[in-house]
């Protein structure tokens, strides 16, 4: 406490007249005598002191608050900061970590000064550190120790922004194998021998993330918020977030490991019992797993890397090589191929009427490589007409002409009005340029396919699925998420889902052919699928009467 010169003015003044006599009322000095009487006396009053109480550590972006008490009372002083670029404080007295160091804050009150020393550290939130350790790429050096394991066991892991690889020299583990992005953002892996890249191979799925799927660190939930005075967290996996947290870092330290005879992953899952973090520097941190025995742990130390992209032998192959396609699925090429004459057509279904208890179909979706044409069955407009008073019900589409007498080239809008098509407007791009075909500005399951053409790599087989739809495969890219989340908005909206991919079906059988569209879903981590109730049929066969009678009834130009 720092004591000012008014206070000790006070205490001065204070020992004078203690010392000085009294004057009589006949105005004769009477010197100071004690009285005999203790009921009489009066006791010194207890000098006040000015005291900060808080916490004498902030994280960065973090905050403290210090409270301050004169004498018995709590009073609100004037706060300061000796250093405001390490910290900051309110004038409640809240303090901000801004940067490292240390710094004092003052606090004023009354002419008495205290201070009060606070170190400001990189993060005191647990979630922070590891966070700002990995983030950016980082070493994963694990080992194992203790009678639950047969061997000793250590492996490393280094993970970039771009690149991953697993390095294990152990028996006992899976062989060293990575993970990386080529230069267009695709992923591809490899496996390791001596440091040397092998047999890369472009990845089907390519959803995964780099680091978060080995680690999920910055996710993860962590408690407790403060840190003891050695560094160190210790968590209670009985509580829920103890336990998620313990069951991440299990799977992570685990998932290398070849299952053995005596601690195969499942067992030692049983076993596994608490988790500590140790912070040992601003660039680094240990996890360690303990197991039921306390006898045996597996020790995870992380260290930071500044923001590499790619290790050197990355790198060095990108520089000079692509890495290998997987095999193609047969039936990805060809629905590709039967697609590109534009030419199948669509079932709309039927609509049903439980009141009257009647059935009603729909119409058709016709695709040719002249028009596409949604056709409204008379029966399902007059039924549904008073659903759409402001908007009636109408059978239309867009048709391409070329080289009719005094309609211009172009694709054009139309309707069908009773029983006549009623050609609409030439249709054009935002710059005012006409389209020569309807497919240039309608989707379609063609359109669709050549958008993923690159991409069929991508598409793995289904097995084990129990509808009759032929052979199935699933592609998961950010491509086909994209036509999922187009196609199938509907039912993302009304589930709150999330588009993954896109599935195909090619039915041939019989002579016939068939193909059908389904997205890929994932809702609260669980994924699942729809497919278009109707699959496309009549391939290279499709035609719609009123269409072509249409087109032939326009003149040719001379």
């Amino acid at each position: 406490m720092k004591t000012t010169g008014k206070t000790l003015l006070f205490l001065l003044a204070c020992t004078i007249l203690s010392a000085c006599g009294t004057t009589s009322s006949e105005g004769s000095a009477v010197p100071a005598v004690s009285k005999p009487s203790i009921s009489e006396s009066k006791p010194s009053e207890a000098v006040k002191e000015l005291v900060i109480r808080g916490t004498n550590h902030v994280g960065i972006r973090e905050y403290v608050t210090l409270t301050a008490t004169y004498g018995d009372q709590a009073v609100q002083p004037k706060w300061t900061s000796e250093d405001s670029k390490i910290a900051e404080i309110s004038s409640k007295g809240r303090v901000k970590g801004l940067s490292l160091g240390t710094t004092t804050i003052h606090a004023a009150y009354e002419g008495i000064v205290a201070d009060f020393e606070i170190k400001v550290t990189e993060s005191y939130a647990l979630s922070s550190l590891v966070q700002r350790r990995t983030k950016n790429g980082y070493r994963l050096s694990v080992s194992s120790s203790g009678n639950r394991f047969t061997d000793s066991r250590s492996f490393s892991l280094d993970v970039y922004q771009n690149e991953f690889d697993y390095n294990s020299s152990s028996s006992v583990l899976i062989p060293s194998y990575g993970r990386a992005k080529d230069g267009q953002g695709k992923f591809f892996a490899f496996s390791l021998e001596n440091g040397q890249i092998q047999s890369p191979l472009y990845l089907r799925d390519q959803t995964i993330t780099l680091p978060d799927s080995f680690l999920g660190l910055v996710l993860s939930s962590y408690y407790p918020t403060s840190m003891n005075q050695d560094n160190t967290y210790e968590f209670d996996s009985s509580t829920t977030a103890g336990t998620s947290l313990l069951s991440s870092y299990f799977e992570m330290a685990v998932q290398f490991y070849q299952e053995t005879k005596k601690d195969n992953a499942s067992e030692l899952k049983t076993k596994r019992k608490g988790l500590r973090f140790t912070v040992k520097d601003d660039s680094s941190f240990t996890a360690e797993l303990t197991f039921s025995d306390n006898e045996s742990s597996i020790k995870m130390d992380f260290s930071r890397k500044n923001k590499e992209n790619y290790s050197q032998a990355i790198s060095t192959y990108l520089n000079e090589n692509v890495p290998s396609y997987p095999e193609v699925y047969p039936d990805r090429n060809r629905l590709y191929e039967i697609s590109q004459g534009y030419n199948y057509r669509n079932d709309f279904g039927d609509y049903i009427n439980k009141a009257e208890n009647k059935t009603i179909h729909i119409g058709y979706r016709y695709y040719t490589d002249k028009y596409i044409f949604n056709f409204y069955e008379n029966d399902y407009i007059e039924e549904t007409k008073g659903s759409y008073q402001d908007d009636p019900l109408i059978s239309h589409g867009f048709v391409d002409i070329q080289g009719k007498k005094n309609i211009p080239d172009g694709s054009y809008s139309f309707t069908v009005e009773n029983g006549k098509v009623v050609l609409g407007q030439r249709q054009k791009d935002s710059s005012g340029n006409k389209y020569s075909h309807w497919y240039q500005y309608q989707a379609s399951p063609t359109y669709y396919l050549n958008v993923l053409k690159d991409e069929f790599y991508c598409f793995e087989s289904v097995t084990n699925d129990t509808t009759d739809k032929g052979n199935q495969y699933v592609s998961k890219s950010d491509k086909a998420a994209t036509i999922t989340n187009n196609l199938f908005s509907d039912i993302i909206q009304l589930l709150s889902a999330s588009p993954v991919g896109l599935r195909f079906a090619l039915n041939e059988k019989e002579g016939s052919t068939a193909f059908s569209i389904g997205g890929l879903f994932s809702l609260q981590n669980t994924y699942f699928y729809d497919y278009y109730k109707y699959d496309f049929v009549n391939i290279g066969t499709t035609s719609s009467a009123l269409l072509d009678n249409y087109l032939l009834s326009l003149e040719d130009a001379d």
